[in-house]
């Protein structure tokens, strides 16, 4: 019962808080304002619990980008945005596209997929930065997930391919 409440409460999360049943496409429309928050918000120092401006946590961070990027869901954790958001369809080259949300160790860590090479997060330690997957992080890796669409994007059909 409990399972089927966290599930439905991800569900009601993902929908409800964007108004769209879609997931953005890898490299669309959203790029653009997606790279300027990751950018805004790298350097800041890791704080537990923490959502910026000063200070983040990992699933904080991922809000906060997903916020400034016109993306509006509650804050919540890690695991909860894995139950939450979208699944991603056609493997592993679609799972490594900029801006998939991934989840490590047990969907205790989450991060924005830069590339097939790296991320983003916030590190115990190192604070927000962009690291590799490999060798450490790829061998943690739990999964990916699409953020959620945006319902009304101000941004033009075909968005702007990310390089």
């Amino acid at each position: 019962m409990k399972r089927l409440a966290i599930a439905l409460w991800g569900l009601a999360l993902a929908h409800s808080a964007t108004g769209a049943d879609e997931a953005l496409p890898a490299g669309g429309s959203a790029a653009l304002p997606l790279e300027q928050a990751i950018a805004k918000n790298l350097g800041r120092p890791y704080v537990m619990g923490s959502t910026g401006n000063k200070s983040y946590d990992c699933s904080g961070f991922v809000w906060r980008v997903m916020t400034d990027a016109g993306v509006f869901i509650k804050r919540s954790t890690a695991r909860k945005y894995y139950l939450a958001m979208p699944k991603i369809e056609g493997g592993a080259a679609n799972q490594y596209a900029f801006g998939r949300l991934v989840f490590f160790d047990d969907l205790k860590h989450v991060g924005i997929v830069d590339n097939e090479d790296g991320f983003f997060h916030a590190e115990t330690g190192h604070g927000t930065r962009r690291s590799g997957f490999a060798p450490y992080w790829r061998g943690k890796v739990v999964g990916f997930r699409a953020i959620p669409q945006v319902a009304d994007s101000s941004t033009p059909a075909g968005g702007t391919e990310r390089r």
